[in-house]
Parts: C-alpha cells; structure tokens; sequence
C-alpha cells in the first residue's frame, strides 16, 4: 500500500493531522503565556507550522502545473460523486475562463452525471467563451469516467481525450420517481418510459394493478425529460463542427451515436463506454474522441516516455483529488488504530494551478 498514491495519500493525512495537533496545541499555549517575548516566540512556530501544512495543499496545484506545461493550456478539475451536474458548475467554469482571459482551456472531469439543462448550458458557455472567428476550443481529458450528463457535456467539446480504461456513458435523463412503498429514487427515465410501455403490452389485469401504483405524472415526466435531452443532443451535439467532420448528414450521426442515446443499446444507464466500443465511428476516426495517448503521440510529437510520465501525473491528480470528494465520509484509521483521513468530504471540487476553486464541504 506504501508504494500507491493512496498509501501516500494515508502518509501525508498522518503528518497533516499531527501538524493540525501541534497548531492546537502550540494556540491554546498561546493563550496561556503571558511573557511578551515567549507570546513571539510561539506566534512564529505557528506561522512555520501553518506554511508547513500549506505544503501539503500544493500538491495538487503542483501536478495541475506540469499537467499544464505538458499539453500547453490552462487546465481545471471538475470532480463530482456526490453532487450532480447544476447551473451553478456552469458559472464557476464560466468565471474562470473570464477571470483568466482563456481562449483554449482543458477540463479534466469525473462525474456521474447530472441534469441535462445544466450540462447545455455548461455547453454553451465554454464554446462561446472560447470562440475564436466561429470556432471554439476547450478539450475533455477523462480519466475514468464521465458519464449520462457529463457524456453529453463532453460531446459538445472540441475533443475528447480518453485515457487508458476511462469510461463515458449512455447519455440517459434521471428523475426522481415514487416507488409504489413511497421511496423516493432517482431512477432513468428511459427505463421509466420504455420498461412501463413494454409491461403494459399484453399483461394481465394483476400485473396491470400493480403497475396502476406507480405515479403516472412520472411516467409522462420521464417521456418529457428523455424528449427534451433528444432536443438538447439534435441543437448542441449533432451541431459541434468537430464531431460532424467527414458526417453527410444528420441521419449519419443520429446513427452512430445511438450507442449513448439508445438506451436499450446497452440495457443499463451505467453501463461503460470504452474507446474500444466506439473505436470504428467516424467521431473516432475523425479525432473528436482520440485516446489521450495516440493523441500526443501523431498530433503534438511527443515521446512515449513523456507521455507515461504525464499519463501518472495524471493519475495521482485523479486519485488526490477523489479522496476530496470520496464517498465515504468514515474517518481513514492506519494499522495501528491512529486516524490519518480527512474529517470533511466535498460535494464537488473545482480546482486550477492557481488553487482551489470552489469545494462544497459536508461534516461528517
């Protein structure tokens, strides 16, 4: 475990809490001292002790940096488990491109997904912000997955960077229905819409009673929502120039894209898209999805060993920045019963090599 970045990450959260510890300490001592000299004495060692834990904050920054000076553009990190794609992620990307005077930009995501409005107008906003003379610039670099929204945000980029085994998804709509014990659930729509139209055919009077209990206002919400993500895909998608290259028509793309829109293409909203999958569609011939690899190999002429070097760089920033936002909101305890994790995770995480953006904490 030493040797991971996980076992790195457990290292580094022991010497954070133990520099956490002494801060305390050293300010409730502090409070205690009375001699003006000694009050200076202390106020300096929590100074050094606070610039050391900053070091630790960096290192994340750091790797953005050489992520950076790699592929020559300004890169941020949107990183999301618990919390969906909303408006508001569209605004905080939008005020970095502003507040930095971006033109071309990479955004290296992981996220589930979220409400198709809110990945449009994401859209809409990192083409017009970019625009140059008609055309707009800002990649997708995936590390493991982006999927449902997140997929259909990535579909309105310039490109999108896979890297080894990272994953996009059936760009499938979610609601929240009522199961028939009154749960509340976040379910597909597709699943919602299709799966009822399908047990109604032919089924008996039970069955037909027993279907009766689910909310029929969710049934039509979900033909509505899946009807509107159509639409958003026909004016955002099947318009992006880069993907149409060397297209005929629309029905040509309608076609090959019906792998994310075709939810009984792969029978489950979660279930991975890999370049492997796509590899043979025009969309991957032409370059608009391209493995992160093969890219800065017969695109920018850089060397495999390079490229191994930023691809673990690459890494380490994906599994730092997880543990910001990871699921799992029970303390990390070591071998010998001593807690080393964090005491807060984050909804999302928004972060830049001039540091973080935004989190959104949730105490434990």
């Amino acid at each position: 475990m030493r040797n991971t970045i996980l076992g790195k990450i457990i290292k580094d959260n022991s010497q954070i809490n133990n520099l956490k510890q002494q801060i305390l300490n050293k300010e409730q001592l502090l409070m205690q001292t009375q001699d003006p000299t000694q009050k200076q004495i202390i106020i300096q060692e929590i100074t050094t002790l606070k610039q050391q834990l900053q070091e630790y904050d960096k290192k994340r920054t750091t790797l953005i940096k050489e992520i950076e000076d790699f592929t020559g553009r300004r890169l941020i990190t949107y990183f999301s488990i618990n919390g969906m794609i909303i408006d508001r992620d569209a605004h905080v990307i939008e005020d970095f491109l502003i507040s930095n005077d971006l033109k071309k930009f990479d955004i290296l995501i992981f996220s589930p997904g979220g409400l198709t409005d809110a990945a449009e107008k994401m859209i809409k906003i990192c083409q017009t912000r970019t625009s140059t003379n008609g055309n707009f610039d800002f990649r997708i670099i995936i590390t493991q997955y982006a999927k449902s929204a997140a997929t259909l945000f990535a579909l309105g980029s310039s490109k999108i960077l896979l890297c080894e085994c990272a994953e996009l998804g059936p760009v499938d709509p979610q609601i929240i229905v009522y199961a028939p014990n009154g749960e509340m659930i976040r379910d597909s729509a597709h699943q919602i819409f299709y799966g009822s139209e399908q047990y109604r055919a032919g089924k008996s009077q039970a069955d037909l009673l027993l279907l009766s209990k689910y909310d029929p206002i969710a049934i039509k919400r979900a033909d509505t929502a899946i009807k509107h993500t159509k639409d958003i895909i026909i004016k955002r998608i099947y318009t992006n120039p880069n993907l149409r290259i060397g297209y005929s028509g629309d029905s040509d793309i309608e076609k090959e894209l019906k792998i994310f829109t075709d939810h009984g293409a792969l029978y489950s909203h979660g279930r991975p898209i890999y370049y492997e999958d796509i590899k043979d569609f025009q969309y991957c011939k032409n370059k608009f999805i391209q493995k992160f690899d093969d890219y800065f190999i017969t695109d920018e002429n850089k060397n495999n060993s390079e490229i191994a070097a930023i691809q673990k760089k690459l890494h380490e920033l994906t599994i730092r920045s997880l543990e910001v936002v990871r699921a799992d909101k029970e303390p990390i305890i070591d071998r010998t019963g001593n807690l080393v994790g964090f005491n807060k995770v984050a909804l999302k995480l928004f972060e830049t090599s001039n540091g973080l953006i935004l989190t959104k904490e949730v105490l434990n």
